[in-house]
C-alpha cells in the first residue's frame, strides 16, 4: 500500500503521520532557519536590486529589492548607465547613492553588473577568473554600431582590465604554466572570451584550472 502524502515511513517500516513525528528543539530551530532562508532566496530570485558589497553578491543578498512581477526595476534603462549615482525609489521617495560605494546590481533578466569607476560591467564568470563584458558604441550617424568588449579581474574587488594576453600574464606573473597555455591554446585575443558548451565554462577558465594542476 502506498503511504498517503501525510504519512512517513521510518527506518523500521513503521508508518506515522507527519504530526506524530517528534524532533529535538535544536533540529526544529535549524529546520525553521533553513525554511526562512529558502523562502528569502526564492523571493529574491525574481527580484532586481542592488548588491551593496561584494559579500552580498556572494550571498545573493539584494538591497532595495523590487519584485519583477509587480514592479519596474529602477534605472536599468538609461538613467543607471553613464552616471555617477544610482537612483532608487524607497517608499515613493527617490534617493541617490554613489556608485563608488556599491558593488553592483541585478536586473529583471537576472543579469548582474559590477560597478567600477562609475561604469557597469556585466559579470560573465565569477569562478577562478572574473570575466565581464561591456558594450560600447562605435561609428557615427543615427544608427551607431554596438561593439562588445571583454574584461577580467583577478578577484571580485580588484581592478577590471581589458582581456588581453599581456594583462593576463601580468595579473598572474608567477604562473608560468598559465602563460604557456595561453600561447598554445588561443590563436588570438578574440578567442579569450570563447565559451565551451561541452565543458559548460569559458575556455580561459578551463585553461587556468589546467595550469593550476600542473603546478
Amino acid at each position: 500500500m502506498t503511504p498517503s502524502a501525510n504519512q512517513f515511513s521510518n527506518a523500521f517500516g513503521e508508518k506515522k503521520e507527519f504530526w506524530q513525528l517528534t524532533l529535538p528543539m535544536k533540529d526544529i530551530q535549524i529546520l525553521s532557519l533553513l525554511m526562512i532562508c529558502y523562502s528569502v532566496s526564492l523571493a529574491q530570485s525574481d527580484s532586481c536590486g542592488i548588491y551593496v558589497k561584494s559579500v552580498d553578491y556572494n550571498k545573493h543578498k539584494l538591497s532595495y529589492a523590487i519584485d519583477c512581477k509587480t514592479g519596474n526595476c529602477p534605472s536599468v534603462a538609461g538613467s543607471l548607465f553613464n552616471s555617477k549615482d544610482v537612483a532608487i525609489l524607497v517608499k515613493g521617495k527617490k534617493i541617490k547613492i554613489k556608485k563608488s560605494t556599491l558593488f553592483g546590481f541585478r536586473n529583471c533578466e537576472k543579469k548582474v553588473y559590477r560597478f567600477y569607476k562609475n561604469s557597469e560591467y556585466q559579470i560573465l564568470n565569477s569562478q577562478r577568473i572574473w570575466m565581464y563584458d561591456k558594450p560600447q558604441e562605435s561609428g557615427t550617424g543615427m544608427s551607431p554600431n554596438i561593439d562588445i568588449f571583454y574584461y577580467f579581474s583577478v578577484t571580485q574587488d580588484s581592478q577590471i582590465l581589458p582581456l588581453t594576453f599581456d594583462n593576463l600574464k601580468d595579473a598572474f606573473p608567477n604562473n608560468i604554466k598559465f602563460h604557456d597555455l595561453l600561447d598554445s591554446s588561443f590563436k588570438g585575443e578574440a578567442e579569450l572570451s570563447a565559451y565551451d558548451k561541452y565543458l559548460q565554462k569559458y575556455t580561459l577558465v578551463h585553461v587556468f584550472e589546467e595550469s593550476m594542476k600542473m603546478e
